[in-house]
């Protein structure tokens, strides 16, 4: 009866490290995703303006992706330096939602 009282006990204390621990691996993927996106969108950007200086590029992004990392600084901040054209989309649906383009 004892163990099982321990247990229950540690269990908030456990479950708040493993959600830490969670999100900080959630954050490290995102982070590294992130990465690899904005630097494929410069690197086809600027091939774009060498190539077919007429075309525009867009990063598309689903709308939960969008919604989430934009809240965030580091979302906020690409959206003040007006560096991306971005399209969000809801994959269920197949639909483009936004268009954004820096003024």
């Amino acid at each position: 009866m004892s163990c099982e009282k321990y247990r229950l006990g540690n269990e908030p204390q456990r479950t708040q490290r493993t959600q830490r621990k969670e999100r900080r691996k959630r954050d490290v993927i995102f982070t590294n995703d992130l990465e690899k996106a904005l630097g494929q969108y410069i690197l086809y950007q600027d091939i774009l303006i060498e190539l077919e200086p007429e075309r525009i590029l867009y990063l598309a992004v689903p709308n939960s992706v969008f919604d989430d990392l934009f809240e965030e600084p580091i979302g906020k901040l690409l959206l003040r330096n007006h560096r991306l054209k971005l399209i969000t989309f809801d994959p269920k649906q197949e639909v483009i939602k936004q268009w954004i383009i820096p003024s």
